[in-house]
């Protein structure tokens, strides 16, 4: 049983971030959002985690986190614009 990824709590209001997939498969992160404020990045987090519930952790093979838009991804690095919006 891998940790879980919990969103990032060390936020300052000026800060804009990404949500991001590890694709276990491919070993890589893709942005599934474009910079936008925390609590955008949250509301997409729980979306697609179900609050928390799934997709957190390296175990649960691909998984999603919340980063600052200014961290660099690491590894191969491909760029989805993705409407969450329903």
């Amino acid at each position: 049983m891998g940790n879980t990824v919990e969103p990032f709590h060390g936020k300052s209001p000026s800060t804009l971030w990404v949500v991001r997939l590890y694709d276990y498969y491919d070993h890589c992160w893709s942005d599934m959002t474009k910079a936008v404020s925390y609590d955008e990045a949250l509301d997409v987090w729980n979306k697609e985690t179900a609050h928390g519930t799934k997709f957190t952790c390296y175990s649960d093979g691909s998984y999603f986190a919340i980063y600052p838009a200014s961290t660099p991804a690491g590894g191969e690095r491909t760029r989805y614009d993705v409407d969450h919006s329903g």
